[in-house]
């Protein structure tokens, strides 16, 4: 099995103790989630946020999702992207995505301040799979306080990976991390 390098941006639930909110980078190119301190601590890391190929979000709750207005500023202020990002989670991604934006940065779109590179958002229902980048990624619905949650699986250089956010015990846990080499959870 190829060694395939793991970065822990933080490990807290919504209701954190004081670490940073939950969040893991695989290979230097895909994110698992991404709540508000996860572009801090990728700079705190050294991390070239150009180099970000697929960021997958597990549901949309603030701790998950609440980051990417931070992201897309980086691309349209000072990191240059060239090549498409690929960001999957769920159904209304895309949307809230935008309010987001709009809300954390008022007047910078009306002022044609927008994200180098395209951004790629791709919504994806349970039990299908998609392919992003170079990676074949496939979604398990999750339990989560009665909302669309999303577990993936997906290899990445030869090692099959699972993730899910803080999803809570339920049937469908066993069947995403069955037959993995990797859980991330």
């Amino acid at each position: 099995m190829a060694s395939v390098p793991l970065l822990c941006l933080g490990s807290a639930a919504a209701l954190s103790d004081g670490r940073q909110w939950n969040a893991t980078l695989i290979d230097g190119r895909v994110l698992l989630d991404l709540p508000p301190t996860a572009v801090l601590e990728m700079h705190r890391h050294g991390v070239d946020l150009a180099s970000l190929d697929v960021v997958l979000i597990s549901h949309l709750h603030a701790d998950h999702v609440f980051g990417l207005p931070f992201l897309l500023l980086e691309y349209a202020v000072r990191c240059e992207r060239q090549k498409p990002l690929y960001v999957v989670g769920p159904p209304g991604l895309r949307a809230q995505s935008e309010i987001l934006f709009t809300l954390a940065w008022p007047g910078m779109g009306k002022a044609g301040l927008r994200p180098s590179g395209p951004i790629e958002y791709v919504e994806v229902e349970p039990g299908r799979g998609v392919r992003v980048a170079d990676l074949v990624v496939s979604a398990t619905p999750m339990s989560h306080f009665g909302m669309l949650a999303l577990g993936y699986r997906f290899t990445c250089r030869g090692v099959r990976f699972a993730y899910t956010g803080d999803t809570g015990d339920c049937c469908e846990l066993e069947e995403l991390l069955s037959d993995v080499d990797v859980a991330i959870m």
